[in-house]
Order: structure tokens, then C-alpha cells, then sequence
């Protein structure tokens, strides 16, 4: 199935950061500035390691991680092996992976407290409280204690000899070359124009071929995700309180959601039944319905739309490329099992720094 995979543009909303050209020599190349490259390069920061992380954007905040709410969901003890189970048997992520990062889940509140971040405690976990994005907020947090930023670095070649890496960048129309004896990617994931939506975007889809080339591996690129709540072509999903605020009706006004759909709409818990309103949802479209979210004396349009994809860089829990010593992949552009039945919701957030936290610990050792 081709789903045409192409770059999008991202708007900057930052001031950008300058840096020179110069080529560098470090211990670690990380290449992305979300929340698993930042979480990565903090903790590195704190050991006084050697690194650089590089960006293809003008400004380090811009990244789809900035535009997030920044759920991070954080097991109770009594719910561990149930959630475990659920991400396995029912979504379909890698058992290895999601229990290694539910296990170490409840280091993500030690990690807001010394960011100075102050949250807010949700039904499944937390998030950062204030009227700022919670994905930008802990962005600016990381970011402003990390030393090694270059942005406009766009990433045009990958190689490895003897034991070192060796990457080419392009920066308006100049290069620069930074050496390192390990490398992580953290370039978010697969990207491009669907059939429901643009709301993908990524430059740096020839990184999955950079990895081939270095004899890993990338899999899993034709699982794609259905968010069933999208409007605005795609470019926006109802989430949180709104969506239990209104009602979804057919252009006939009459209900959608079956009276067990409805209560779990109401009561906030729509991500534990993606499933299940995709197909309730899919069924009226069928019979030639058109389905709206009446909200206060709003009528908006809604239609699935694709949220995200699982393809991605086949690696072990701590981030290790198959197939290649000394390079790593963490936060969306590794492969996560083939979740066909979507994502639990605030697992990418705790996903991505508990991988920076515990890989920046693990590489500033070696």
C-alpha cells in the first residue's frame, strides 16, 4: 500500500538560535530536538559529556513535540501487568519495550520536578499544568540548559568507519561535518500527505534509508494509526474535556454512538475504545451520513483522519539499531511492534523520556 510519503513544511514559532559551521568532533551526535533528542541531551549535559544535537529546523522548539498537551501516562503499580497486557494483546506494542518503559514510568515526575515543571494529575498520569502547550514547556525547560544546539542542520549523509561515524550537514548552502563514535536518531517518525489529512510532517525521511545502509533496519512502515475525532482537513483533533462537552450527530441530528459508546465519551475515556468508534462511526458513513460534533452552537465536521504511523527503526528497549554497533533510535523514528490498534494514550511522552533519561545515563558511562 503506498501511502505517499512526502515532506511537509513546519512553521517556526521561535526565535532561532545561531551557531557556526565548524566542523565537530564528540563522543555523541544526536540529531533531533524533541522531546527524546532534548531528554537524551539534557542528561548528557548534566555529565558533562561530549555531544552536539543538530536540528533541520531554524529553531530548536520547532517539532511536533512543541505542539503536543504532553500527556505522559504513568501506570499505578496495581495497574501495571493490565496495561502491559492491553498495549501487547490489543494495540499491538512491542511487550519488551512498553514494559521497560512502563517499569521506569514513575521517573517522569522526578524529571518534571527538577525542570521546575509544575503538572497536573490526570486519570491515567499527568501533564504539565498553565495555558502553554505542555510539549513546549518541556521543551523550553530542556532546552535552555543545553549547550550543544545547532539548528538549519539538515542531515544529507551517514557513514561509519572504523568505529566512527562520519555526518555530512547542510546549512544554507554550506556544509559542515561532525565526527562521533555513536549516534542517535531522534528525527520523530514516518511522515508525509495522506488520504485524510497533511498533518504529517518530517524532512528527514531519507534518515530510514541512511539506516539501511548501515545494515539496519526499518519495518512496520504500512501500519498507520486512524485518529477517529480529526477536522479542519485533518490539521486539528477534538481532544479532552470538549469531546465529552458535545454530542456527535448525523446531518440528520440524530445520535451516532450507541448508549455503551456514549457513557465512555462522557466519562472522558474515548482513547480505551478507538476501535470501537471507528466503526460505529464508519457505519453511518456507510448508509451516506455525514457526522458532526455539536458543541455549545458549533457544528463541526468530523471524519477520520491519520494520526500517526508505527514504521520505523528496528531496535531493542534502550534504543540499540539492530544490525549496527554504537547507533541508536528513540521516540518515534524507532519501530514500536505494529500497534494496529493505535496507542495508549500519554505512552509517546513517557516513552521518550524515559528512553533520554535512561540512554543518556547509559552513554555518558561508556
Amino acid at each position: 500500500m503506498d501511502f505517499g510519503f512526502r515532506p511537509d513544511s513546519f512553521p517556526s514559532k521561535a526565535l532561532p538560535r545561531h551557531s557556526t559551521s565548524c566542523d565537530k568532533n564528540v563522543d555523541t551526535l544526536i540529531v533531533g530536538t524533541g522531546i527524546a533528542g532534548s531528554a537524551l541531551a539534557f542528561e548528557l549535559e548534566k555529565r558533562n559529556a561530549s555531544y552536539i544535537v543538530c536540528t533541520e529546523q531554524d529553531t530548536a522548539l520547532a517539532n511536533t513535540s512543541s505542539i503536543s498537551f504532553g500527556h505522559c501516562r504513568i501506570p499505578k503499580q496495581n495497574e501495571l501487568e493490565e496495561t502491559i497486557r492491553k498495549s501487547v494483546l490489543h494495540l499491538g506494542d512491542n511487550e519488551d519495550r512498553v514494559r521497560f518503559i512502563y517499569s521506569n514510568a514513575g521517573s517522569v515526575k522526578d524529571f518534571f520536578s527538577e525542570l521546575g515543571i509544575r503538572y497536573k494529575k490526570r486519570s491515567f498520569g499527568i501533564i504539565p499544568s498553565g495555558k502553554e502547550r505542555g510539549g513546549a514547556k518541556i521543551l523550553r525547560a530542556l532546552q535552555k540548559n543545553i549547550s550543544a544546539i545547532e539548528t538549519s542542520a539538515h542531515l544529507v549523509h551517514l557513514s561509519e568507519s572504523n568505529s566512527v561515524f562520519r555526518a555530512i550537514f547542510r546549512r544554507k548552502g554550506t556544509h559542515f561535518k561532525v565526527r562521533a563514535k555513536k549516534v542517535v536518531l531522534a528525527t520523530g517518525g514516518y511522515a508525509g500527505h495522506f488520504a485524510h489529512t497533511p498533518a504529517f510532517r518530517n524532512h528527514n525521511l531519507k534518515i530510514f534509508e541512511m539506516v539501511q545502509l548501515l545494515g539496519g533496519l526499518v519495518v512496520n512502515n504500512h501500519c498507520v494509526f486512524l485518529h477517529p475525532f480529526a477536522f479542519n482537513r485533518g490539521r486539528e483533533i477534538l481532544t479532552g474535556n470538549k469531546v465529552k462537552l458535545g454530542q456527535f450527530v448525523d446531518n440528520e441530528g440524530n445520535l451516532v454512538f450507541r448508549k455503551r459508546t456514549r457513557h465512555m465519551l462522557e466519562n472522558n475515556c474515548y482513547h480505551e475504545c478507538f476501535d470501537r468508534l471507528l466503526a460505529e462511526s464508519n457505519a453511518r458513513r456507510k448508509q451516506g451520513h455525514g457526522i458532526i460534533f455539536a458543541f455549545g452552537n458549533q457544528a463541526i465536521p468530523i471524519m477520520p483522519a491519520a494520526h500517526y504511523t508505527s514504521g520505523g527503526i528496528r531496535t531493542d528497549q534502550f534504543g540499540r539499531v539492530f544490525g549496527c554497533n554504537n547507533l541508536f533510535a528513540v521516540g518515534e523514528c524507532a519501530a514500536d511492534g505494529k500497534r494496529n490498534g493505535g496507542r495508549l494514550p500519554g505512552y509517546p511522552f513517557t516513552a521518550a523520556i524515559v528512553q533520554g533519561k535512561v540512554l543518556g545515563e547509559r552513554l555518558s558511562k561508556k
